[in-house]
């Protein structure tokens, strides 16, 4: 049988990548770190001025989440798991209609431990 990859590291430097981009930016969407980890060069990336953030710069070859709906899975599993805070906005847009933004917060403490 054949052994599957371990994706911890990868995950490890995706929890560093949300405390960066967390400590040094508001309203970070699961999108932009996602992004970030990934490397994409996006207008959206560039025009909130995350390229040249820390979490951008660091260099790391992803050995399992090399695509971005896996790291996208990987992240909500984190969330999930409580091990990323993520909180929802709504927002009443008119009588009948409402919107709802969901923002990276942070990694919890200790969330390097539960990997």
């Amino acid at each position: 049988m054949q052994e599957l990859p371990n994706a911890v590291d990868d995950v490890l430097e995706m929890m560093e990548t949300v405390k960066c981009l967390t400590a040094h930016h508001e309203n970070v969407t699961p999108k932009d770190v996602v992004d970030v980890f990934t490397h994409a060069k996006t207008i959206d990336i560039e025009s909130k001025g995350y390229i040249s953030s820390e979490a951008y710069k660091r260099t790391y070859v992803r050995k399992v989440l090399v695509s971005k709906d896996l790291a996208l899975q990987a992240l909500n599993d984190l969330i999930v798991c409580g091990l990323v805070k993520q909180v929802c906005e709504l927002k009443r847009q008119k009588e009948r209609q409402m919107t709802c933004n969901t923002y990276i917060r942070g990694v919890v403490d200790n969330a390097v431990q539960s990997v």
